[in-house]
C-alpha cells in the first residue's frame, strides 16, 4: 500500500515522514520512500510464545511530496492515500495561519486538475457513439467532483474512470500538526468536521512525537501522561489509513519467523497466500486457519485448538479475517 505525504516545506510534513520511517528513507529517482512498522500488541504476544528468529510487523510504504515548486500530480496517480500535512499554529509572532483554507486549497487545486481530465475526455470521445457511456459516466463524475461531491465507489472503479488517473477521488486524511499548547484543543478539528463532515482529520503533535524518540517505553507513557495524551499520535495515524484504506493483518508463525500480512480486507485464501509468496499462490491447496483470540485461548497450543473443533482447513475462497493465524498447504 503505498500513502503519499503531502505539505508545505514548514507544515511539518518531512519531520512526520522522519517519525514514520524511524529516519530510514530512500529515493527511487526523485520521490523520497521510506517503510513504517505497524504496532500491533497480538505480533508481541506471538513473539514471545514462538521466541523466532525473526519478527516481522506489518508494514505501510510512504512516498514523501513537496508542493512546491510543482505540483506533483503525476506521482499521486499512484498512491492509494493522500496525507495532507497542515502547520495550525504561527511560527513568528503576527503569522496568519488558517488550517481549513489550507486543505480547501489543496482539494480545489485536484479537483481542477480532474475536472480538466475529464473535460479532455468528453471531448475527444463525445463523436463516438460507440464510447457515448463512458462518456456519460465521466460526465457525471465531473459535476460531483466540480461540485465536491462524493462518488459512486463502483463507477469509479469502472476502468475508464481509472485510466484516467483522477487524484482528487484518493482517500484523503489530513494530519494537522498542532502545537504543545493545541494539545487538549480540539476546535481546529471541530471546525474540520463542521464543514466537511466525511473528511478524516487527526491532530498530531510533532514536537511532541519527536521528543519520544530514544526513550524507553516508561519514559514515553510518563511523557504522554504528562501532556494528558492516551495514545502516541503516529499509531493513531497508521490505524486512521488502516481504517481508511480497508486493511488488516494476518500472521504466519513459527520458530524462525513471526509475521504479520497487510491485506485488503475482504481478500481470499488464495490472494492472502500471494502475499506470502507467488510460489505459494500458484501451488495452493488449502489453508490452515485458527484465529488469534481462539489460539490465546488455548494456551498457544495448535492441538489444543484442534481438539476444541477452533483450527480448520479452508479452500482458496475463504475470506480471509483480521488476526487470522494462517499455515498454507502447496504443492508446486
Amino acid at each position: 500500500m503505498k500513502i503519499a505525504i503531502l505539505g508545505s516545506t514548514d507544515s511539518g510534513k518531512k519531520s512526520l515522514f522522519d517519525l514514520l520511517t524511524e529516519g530510514k528513507e530512500s529515493k527511487i529517482g526523485k520521490t523520497v520512500v521510506g517503510t513504517a512498522n505497524v504496532s500491533d500488541q497480538r505480533i508481541d504476544v506471538l513473539s514471545n510464545h514462538f521466541h523466532p528468529k525473526k519478527i516481522s510487523p506489518g508494514q505501510l510504504n510512504f512516498i514523501s511530496l513537496d508542493l512546491e515548486p510543482v505540483f506533483p500530480f503525476e506521482e499521486l496517480k499512484t498512491a492509494e492515500e493522500l496525507v495532507f500535512v497542515i502547520r495550525t499554529f504561527p511560527a513568528y509572532d503576527g503569522e496568519d495561519v488558517d488550517p481549513l483554507k489550507q486543505y480547501e486549497d489543496f482539494d480545489t487545486m485536484l479537483r481542477i486538475k480532474d475536472m480538466d481530465l475529464m473535460e479532455r475526455f468528453v471531448e475527444r470521445n463525445h463523436k463516438d457513439p460507440k464510447r457515448s457511456h463512458e462518456v456519460e459516466l465521466v460526465k457525471k463524475i465531473n459535476v460531483l467532483i466540480e461540485d465536491g461531491k462524493p462518488c459512486d465507489p463502483k463507477e469509479i472503479e469502472n476502468d475508464i474512470v481509472s485510466n484516467l488517473g483522477l487524484v482528487s477521488i484518493i482517500p484523503k486524511l489530513v494530519v494537522c500538526n498542532v502545537s504543545e499548547n493545541q494539545i487538549q484543543d480540539n476546535e481546529i478539528i471541530l471546525e474540520f468536521k463542521r464543514i466537511h463532515p466525511n473528511l478524516f482529520v487527526i491532530p498530531v503533535c510533532v514536537s511532541v512525537e519527536e521528543e519520544l524518540i530514544g526513550f524507553d517505553q516508561k519514559s514515553k507513557l510518563e511523557m504522554l501522561s504528562a501532556y494528558e495524551i492516551k495514545d502516541r499520535a503516529i499509531d493513531l495515524f497508521i490505524q486512521k489509513s488502516y481504517e481508511m484504506l480497508g486493511l488488516i493483518n494476518f500472521f504466519t508463525v513459527g520458530e524462525d519467523e513471526v509475521k504479520a500480512w497487510t491485506i485488503r480486507n475482504g481478500s481470499n485464501a488464495y490472494k492472502a497466500s500471494g502475499k506470502i509468496h507467488t510460489d505459494i499462490q500458484k501451488g495452493f491447496i488449502r489453508a490452515e486457519i485458527v484465529h488469534y483470540n481462539d489460539f490465546i485461548a488455548c494456551h498457544c497450543s495448535f492441538k489444543e485448538a484442534k481438539d476444541k473443533g477452533l483450527f480448520h482447513l479452508e479452500g482458496k475462497e475463504y475470506i480471509v479475517q483480521d488476526g487470522d493465524i494462517m499455515h498454507v498447504r502447496f504443492n508446486v
